[in-house]
């Protein structure tokens, strides 16, 4: 199970893989988008944080069991506790999990250890940090590969602002560690997705705009297309 999923994640290295993400509580509609994703030919599923708070690890094995061959990433934002956290999440069938990028580098040590051994990874979410480009620097000097730069849902929209105010310091950081790889997430949409794929990177989250859609397979088969992958 885990290498099919490794496999899938070294499928067209170069392409940016697209994430669904998953932030609901309702769980007939997750099941029914979740199918409809992997159908349409999705990346990494992501079981949302509200959905992992809904109805805790069982919905990471039931989405293990339904889609075995899939990429399923847990949205933990684990920030203390990450050897019980992680050993929870990776146990129960999750290939991904994420914790803060503000806690503590011993919290990101002790999950990243018991990733490994279930041949999973960590990706650690920068929301709320002031200064990434210092905090990315410790976190990749940890042993971490995986960096997600993410605007929060109220930001969102409260602010009216999206990722495109941080593709700058992404670009950023992908001449400055060639070895990791850079999430993208917050109110990605097609108008928008252009002008983050000057920076190709390497992985693009897509909640709100395939979660409101009358049609799921169409939005992310419309996503894939912009990101090159017209499978």
């Amino acid at each position: 199970m885990r290498r099919r999923a490794r496999k899938l994640r070294r499928r067209a290295k170069n392409m940016t893989k697209l994430q669904v993400a998953l932030d609901l509580t309702d769980f007939d509609k997750a099941i029914l988008i979740a199918g409809k994703s992997v159908y349409s030919g999705v990346d990494i599923l992501e079981i949302g944080t509200p959905l992992l708070k809904a109805y805790g690890v069982f919905i990471i094995r039931l989405f293990r069991e339904i889609f075995p061959n899939t990429v399923i990433l847990a949205d933990a934002k684990t920030i203390d506790a990450g050897r019980i956290e992680a050993e929870t999440v990776f146990r129960s069938g999750a290939d991904m999990m994420t914790l803060l990028g503000l806690a503590e580098n011993e919290t990101i040590l002790d999950a990243l250890s018991i990733a490994k051994r279930y041949g999973g990874e960590i990706v650690v979410d920068t929301i709320n940090i002031d200064d990434i480009e210092k905090r990315v620097g410790e976190i990749v000097d940890l042993g971490i590969k995986n960096i997600c730069l993410h605007i929060g849902v109220d930001v969102q929209r409260r602010r009216g602002i999206d990722i495109s105010i941080l593709l700058n310091e992404a670009a950023k950081l992908k001449k400055m560690y060639s070895d990791i790889r850079i999430f993208l997430a917050g109110g990605i949409n097609p108008k928008n997705l252009p002008l983050i794929m000057k920076i190709k990177p390497d992985v693009v989250v897509v909640g709100g705009y395939i979660l409101r859609s009358k049609d799921p397979v169409k939005a992310v088969r419309k996503i894939k297309n912009i990101l090159g992958d017209r499978q």
